[in-house]
């Protein structure tokens, strides 16, 4: 008996692993729900903010209530113009700029369908990352569709939600008070 209670165990332990790894697939979930969460709060659409990666680095995420969050980074050649309406909260202006004119080889932009964070695979939304405005990624499940492994669209993913992450927390410091300054 116990050890048909042991395999019995063992497969409902296989069997939930991975209903587990993709409840904690995305550390850009929570992140992403505390963003809109502040940014309803503050009646904000956009927000934006400098990058301590660098003078000439800027981050900015635009906001569709329960539709997607827009977010995009890239190097700007005026960072001065950029520090000045961040300073005055001109975040809709920040994110215009630099989906429009931030450096092209520098540029990363992220589409959060349903703003929830980036999901690894979703019967619901798909989310899309762009590298250097050329380079996408679908995160839809489909690594094939991709022309990828499961292992490369696995790493991809993982890369791509980091990278997500850090954007989401340096705008959440922004809409906190606690930016992080070079």
């Amino acid at each position: 008996m116990k050890v048909i209670g042991s395999a019995a165990f063992t497969l409902l332990i296989a069997m939930s692993i991975p209903a587990m790894l993709s409840a904690q697939d995305s550390q850009s979930a929570p992140l992403a729900r505390e963003l809109t969460s502040l940014m309803a709060s503050q009646t904000l659409t956009a927000v934006g903010t400098q990058d301590p990666d660098g003078p000439d680095r800027f981050i900015a995420a635009m906001l569709f209530p329960d539709v997607q969050l827009l977010v995009v980074s890239g190097r700007y050649a005026s960072p001065s113009v950029l520090r000045a309406q961040v300073a005055k909260r001109e975040y809709a202006d920040v994110y215009t700029a630099l989906q429009q004119s931030s450096t092209p080889e520098s540029r990363i932009f992220c589409q959060d369908l349903t703003a929830d964070g980036l999901r690894a695979k979703s019967s619901e939304a798909v989310d899309v990352m762009y590298e250097r405005v050329v380079n996408q990624t679908i995160f839809d499940g489909n690594p094939a569709k991709q022309k990828m492994s499961a292992a490369a669209y696995a790493d991809k993913f993982k890369a791509a939600d980091a990278l997500y992450s850090r954007m989401l927390t340096l705008l959440i410091g922004e809409l906190k008070g606690s930016a992080v300054t070079p």
